[in-house]
């Protein structure tokens, strides 16, 4: 039972693990896509479940490699900023800010 014509995809592929998010992935796209997808993630960033989540997603990789890749874009660097510091709200994240050499 699909949409005809669509065909599903198999188990091992729905399965599949995500990869792991790059620089050269961060780096392709529009800057002002980027910086409204992340300014949307700070305002919703507002509890530490939330924050826990999205860190358990790879967010906070994916923040520090797009800050190493586009720092100098004002455009993407200010709403990025804004996502670590709502992600920094949390105490483990800001251990893992440290851990990683990001000041908190």
């Amino acid at each position: 039972a699909g949409v005809p014509g669509v065909e599903a995809p198999a188990a091992a592929e729905a399965a599949a693990p995500a990869a792991e998010p790059s620089s050269e992935a961060v780096a392709e796209g529009s800057d002002e896509h980027l910086a409204s997808l992340l300014l949307t993630l700070a305002r919703l960033t507002c509890s530490n479940k939330i924050c826990e989540e999205l860190v358990a997603l790879g967010a906070l990789d994916l923040c520090l490699a797009t800050l190493r890749a586009r720092a100098a874009a004002p455009v993407v660097a200010r709403p990025l900023l804004s996502l670590l510091s709502a992600l920094a709200g949390n105490d483990e994240v800001k251990d893992a800010l440290c851990a990683a050499g990001c000041p908190a």
